[in-house]
């Protein structure tokens, strides 16, 4: 399938499933397409030559899925504690036909997924956590060259003011950030952060 295709069936499956488990707080089809899809988009300047991604707290499989549509060569892991939308993730992933992509039910800071540690070149979620508590649960998932992306709403400058303290202590620092609106108006940001001196993954 092509990829507006793959997008067109990946809304229908949300409006779908949204009948029974809460995967989005909206049934319109459009603004699935600016909220989630559009703000999904935001992250992929940022992916380069990653082989790894890890999305935590995946949720309906933003950004997850869309960067594995646009990006098919990357392996993708999308983690989420609850099973109902773990289930969701299985279904989609497979009547979209995509590969080299997995949902994981857990929570993303249990030893459950201890073995992935320090495996994955991009860690990635979703306004899920606190910025504070996002960076160090992404922290055991890094290894040297990993990047940790943060997509934050409009708090986000009150977010990173908390984090600042945490950064020093998990030898983490800001490398890129980049605000944007949606069509819809709504202003978005994603964050950047790096563990060591840049790699060749961007």
């Amino acid at each position: 399938m092509k990829k507006e295709e793959l997008y067109n069936k990946y809304c229908d499956l949300i409006l779908k499933w949204n009948k029974s488990i809460s995967l989005t707080a909206t049934d319109c089809i459009d603004e699935i397409k600016i909220k989630h899809i559009e703000d999904s988009k935001a992250v992929l300047p940022f992916i380069g030559m990653a082989k790894t991604l890890v999305d935590l707290g995946s949720g309906g499989g933003f950004p997850g899925i869309p960067i594995k549509i646009e990006f098919p060569q990357i392996k993708v892991t999308l983690v989420d504690s609850k099973r109902r939308k773990i289930n969701f993730l299985k279904q989609a992933i497979h009547e979209l036909s995509l590969k080299d992509i997995d949902a994981r039910q857990g929570r993303a800071e249990d030893p459950v997924f201890q073995k992935e540690i320090g495996t994955y070149d991009i860690i990635i979620s979703r306004a899920t956590w606190s910025l504070s508590e996002f960076l160090q649960i992404a922290k055991s998932y890094m290894h040297k060259n990993s990047k940790c992306i943060a997509m934050k709403g409009p708090r986000w400058e009150e977010e990173l003011k908390q984090a600042e303290p945490l950064l020093k202590k998990l030898d983490l620092s800001l490398i890129k950030k980049n605000s944007y609106n949606l069509s819809s108006g709504e202003q978005r940001i994603v964050l950047v952060f790096e563990s060591s001196t840049l790699g060749d993954l961007f």
